[in-house]
């Protein structure tokens, strides 16, 4: 079975950018996270969360890696069906995939073996505010990720060494260059 490739990473550090560029090197298949928000965006169910209602996620709530409380809704990854996918995927020779936040990827590398985390970030947190200013976004959704990209630094140098010890950083200076060093990442 392949590793199971974790990534995660702050406001603008390219996360998505780097992982389309990486999609057209190496087949590539999210698993979706359990969430009960609503899907306000038209998002295909199954590509990046998994919408359930509220009795759903309380059902196999025992099951799971990691819950997440945010803006009144749960976020969850459920131990069963993240294997399951894992080994379908697998299977399949394609490379499985979880997109998360620095908690959720420690959680899973916890709990499961042979799990590559990888935090993608932008060279500098100037050059991250830069992209995320950039956006067409909101400029109330613009000045949360700004605050964000200070946050989620601060909480990565939180962090133990122990718990930094099992992290791969990314620096996304370039895509190419990261794309490169995720997929040796993935092959050694």
């Amino acid at each position: 079975m392949k590793k199971l490739l974790c990534i995660f990473g702050g406001p603008g550090a390219g996360k998505d950018t780097v992982i389309e560029a990486l999609g057209k090197e190496l087949p590539i298949v999210r698993i979706p996270r359990m969430v009960t928000k609503p899907n306000t965006r038209n998002e295909e169910d199954g590509v990046v969360y998994r919408f359930v209602s509220e009795d759903e996620f309380t059902a196999v709530e025992s099951d799971m890696i990691y819950v997440q409380h945010h803006g009144g809704y749960r976020y969850g990854i459920e131990r069963d069906y993240l294997l399951r996918r894992w080994a379908e995927i697998s299977d399949e020779g394609q490379q499985p995939l979880l997109m998360s936040n620095i908690e959720e990827a420690l959680a899973v590398h916890g709990a499961l073996p042979d799990v590559l985390l990888v935090f993608i970030t932008a060279p500098s947190v100037e050059e991250a505010e830069r992209r995320v200013r950039q956006r067409p976004d909101d400029p109330r959704e613009t000045e949360k990720k700004v605050a964000g990209i200070l946050r989620n630094h601060e909480r990565f140098e939180a962090l133990s060494p122990e718990a930094k010890g099992l992290i791969h950083v990314v620096i996304n200076d370039e895509v190419p260059n990261a794309v490169r060093a995720i997929r040796e990442l993935i092959t050694t």
